[in-house]
């Protein structure tokens, strides 16, 4: 055999038992140690997604068992104390209201409490005085006034009144119910209003029977004999005083 021959064998064999460079058998050995970390940490939250299933088994099976037991209410975050109002600001409408009854030694009708807050607190006075009968509505609601007979009262003068033995009076309105009321409701809104809008206002005023806001089609029928009688006229669908109504005074 040649000794290029020999040369060559020797280094064919060198090659194939030459061990991997230093680098690729580091990189080797990372690679290995990333797939295990990642193996143990799909493990980890294959693991955790089951314990989470498990104990939402076990409150769904804990509220067929105790239905009634009532739910923990979150904590409710502390309201921001409102500041108190500044010398000569205007007080709110059931403030102002408040005020005017409080130390009344008889019921007042709503037109006069209104009368009185106005010239009392200067209180900006919307269309319909919305803002005045919502008020009314809120402290009859929380039981800070008394309605009784169209009139209001405070709950002590109430008392006071029937431990002396006084009646308390009924407060007479005009006769013409609640055509009056849809009267003065579309005075006061002079371009007119749809049905739906006037039973909104009408179901508004103290002395709205109550006809007026447990029947539906009641206002139609209002609406209707005012038409015929020509106090109003409808448009559209809309209704609106007849032209020699809208310069009367309004009804209360």
């Amino acid at each position: 055999m040649r000794v290029s021959n020999i040369l060559a064998v020797t280094i064919k064999f060198k090659r194939k038992n030459t061990p991997p460079k230093p680098h690729k058998a580091r990189f080797t050995v990372d690679l290995q140690a990333m797939r295990s970390e990642l193996d143990r940490d799909i493990a980890a939250l294959q693991e955790l997604q089951a314990r989470i299933e498990k104990q939402r088994k076990k409150i769904a099976a804990a509220v067929l068992l105790a239905p009634d037991l009532p739910e923990e209410e979150p904590e409710k975050p502390k309201a921001n104390r409102k500041p108190k109002p500044t010398e000569g600001a205007l007080p709110s409408w059931t403030e102002a209201i408040m005020q005017v009854v409080n130390g009344k030694t008889q019921g007042m009708a709503h037109p006069d409490v209104l009368k009185e807050v106005v010239e009392r607190f200067s209180l900006p006075l919307s269309k319909g005085a919305k803002g005045f009968y919502n008020a009314i509505k809120r402290l009859s609601d929380d039981g800070a006034v008394v309605k009784r007979g169209g009139l209001i009262y405070t709950p002590a003068l109430v008392a006071a009144l029937e431990r002396s033995g006084q009646v308390l009076p009924v407060r007479q309105v005009d006769r013409g119910g609640s055509l009056s009321i849809v009267l003065g409701v579309l005075r006061d809104h002079p371009r007119g209003l749809s049905a739906p809008q006037v039973k909104e206002l009408v179901g508004k005023h103290p002395d709205a029977p109550r006809s007026i806001t447990q029947h539906k089609h009641y206002i139609y029928n209002v609406l209707g004999v005012l038409v015929q009688r020509g106090r109003i006229m409808r448009r559209s669908g809309i209704y609106k005083l007849a032209e020699q109504q809208a310069v009367q005074p309004a009804l209360h």
